[in-house]
């Protein structure tokens, strides 16, 4: 691995930026967790000609774009500010007579003499050349080593295969309409690359009878091999065919990262088994089992003694030892046997066979369940357990 310096001026790297030759990754990294102050105070250090620290870059020969590494918070502060997204803050300490008359100004404001101060201020840029994938990783890794990274932000610097197919299906979601807005929480520290990559992982192993670590995802990321194309296009046919269910229901879910895993991996299966892809019966279904597990405290007697315990199991398992084996799976059941329960019923009578089949057989543990314990504590014993231990038997959770 190769770092090469360079010294461009601020002018330069916003002309790069805005156009397109420098990657900023909204999404890349910890999100944008500079606040308005953070962004004013290094806005106010160039003001004073202090020394801000490099900038690393990726450089890659067959990429139309340079990806920003380290540092991507001040770049974004920097660019913001010559977008007139925030104003000068000039009651910073120590006090100057000049940064204290500019301010509220933002950069339009600015007297020709301070805007050429600012453009033609240098940053050091450290450009990474000649790498190996892991190497940018590790480099990453050492920048920031004392500051708090999702797993998923540290797997996003190991530069591959694997990291560019998670994350071209990750940047559609919002084409999908797959925002905060629609599913209860955003891309902020890449929670959405992370989804994506486990439901990879899963459908490129065939199970989920085994858990998904962030070891084994960093080792692929790393190591690779890449995924299979038809592992890509299921997985983003699937994302696509939630995001048209929730908005073709106009109804607003509320999800965490083990419920939409849950939800995805359920409609990936659902299409390889030969499922509608109608996506206004899947968001009837969707609305109806979302509203009922959400509103367990006001369940009335419409709600069969059935409904209120996969609905409660649910909860439970979607919100401790969410990623636990046993938590995946009874999260997936619980979701194929609600088809029974739901609005979705009427389509198992054309559905085809090997659908049906699979709906049975999940309304079968699900009986056995409700039959034998209305105890939802947090134990891993009990029947809980034994309808894992007899779903993994009868090979639930094989996604042929």
């Amino acid at each position: 691995m190769k770092l090469v310096a360079s010294d461009p001026d601020i002018q330069t790297i916003v002309g790069r930026i805005r156009d397109g030759d420098i990657d900023l990754q909204p999404d890349f990294q910890r999100g944008s967790v500079w606040n308005t102050k953070k962004k004013q105070l290094l806005i106010d250090t160039i003001l004073r000609n202090w020394h801000i620290p490099p900038v690393h870059i990726v450089s890659q020969d067959d990429s139309l774009c340079d990806e920003v590494l380290d540092g991507q918070q001040r770049l974004a502060a920097i660019y913001d500010f010559c977008c007139n997204k925030f104003s000068i803050d000039g009651s910073v300490e120590p006090h100057d007579d000049l940064i204290r008359s500019l301010h509220g100004c933002r950069f339009s404001d600015l007297s020709p003499s301070v805007a050429k101060k600012i453009n033609k201020f240098s940053i050091r840029v450290l450009s990474v050349t000649d790498f190996n994938p892991e190497e940018p990783g590790e480099l990453f890794y050492r920048l920031n080593h004392q500051v708090t990274l999702t797993p998923a932000e540290t797997r996003n610097a190991y530069f591959g295969e694997v990291r560019d197919q998670v994350r071209e299906v990750a940047k559609n979601f919002e084409r999908w309409g797959l925002t905060k807005q629609t599913i209860g929480f955003s891309n902020a520290r890449m929670a959405h690359d992370d989804v994506v990559a486990r439901i990879m992982c899963v459908l490129d192993w065939g199970h989920i009878s085994e858990k998904v670590t962030a070891n084994k995802l960093a080792d692929r990321y790393r190591s690779g091999p890449a995924f299979p194309q038809h592992i890509v296009d299921i997985t983003s046919a699937a994302f696509e065919s939630l995001g048209g269910a929730i908005n073709s229901d106009n109804y607003q879910i509320r999800l965490n990262k083990a419920t939409l895993w849950s939800w995805v991996l359920f409609i990936a299966v659902f299409h390889r088994l030969g499922g509608d892809r109608d996506n206004e019966v899947l968001g009837k279904h969707m609305a109806w089992f979302e509203e009922l597990r959400l509103s367990m405290k006001g369940l009335g007697l419409e709600n069969s003694p059935e409904e209120v315990s996969v609905a409660a199991v649910f909860n439970d398992r979607a919100a401790s030892r969410v990623a636990d084996v046993s938590s995946v799976v009874i999260r997936d059941i619980i979701l194929w046997a609600s088809v029974k329960m739901s609005p979705m019923a009427s389509i198992l009578d054309s559905a085809p066979l090997k659908l049906v089949e699979h709906v049975e057989k999940a309304d079968r543990n699900v009986k056995w369940f409700s039959h034998n314990s209305f105890d939802f504590g947090l134990s891993n014993s009990g029947p809980e357990s034994e309808m894992v231990d007899v779903a993994l038997k009868e090979s639930w959770g094989e996604i042929s």
